[in-house]
């Protein structure tokens, strides 16, 4: 926590799927009591672009997933405003941020507004 200058920060080892150990430390804000614990929600930014290009990768390797299909193989019903993108665009083109995605994306509806 020194080294990186963060007040607080929560640690959870999972293993064969099950949590063993949970624990929170030291403070959520700087000048703030509130204490980190193992339930501490913690705004991660764009790490999530990160963790799940990692899970797609994964998918790849297993090849339950191809980065050159097209999204609506895997998602039927995903639309993008724009009909084109919609028929052409690829996992690949999703991971790296190529067709224009902005905030608001609907996962369930699997509708997406650019």
């Amino acid at each position: 926590m020194n080294q990186w200058a963060v007040p607080g920060l929560a640690v959870a080892v999972v293993k064969d799927g099950e949590v063993v150990f949970a624990k929170g430390y030291g403070v959520r804000e700087v000048g703030r009591p509130e204490r980190v614990d193992e339930n501490t929600i913690f705004e991660i930014g764009s790490m999530t672009k990160s963790f799940t290009t990692a899970a797609a990768a994964i998918l790849v390797d297993e090849g339950k997933l191809q980065w050159d299909s097209l999204i609506t193989s895997y998602l039927p019903g995903y639309q993008f405003s724009d009909p084109w993108i919609t028929s052409h665009a690829t996992v690949k083109d999703i991971a790296a941020h190529r067709v224009g995605i902005d905030a608001n994306l609907d996962i369930h509806g699997t509708q997406c507004v650019p």
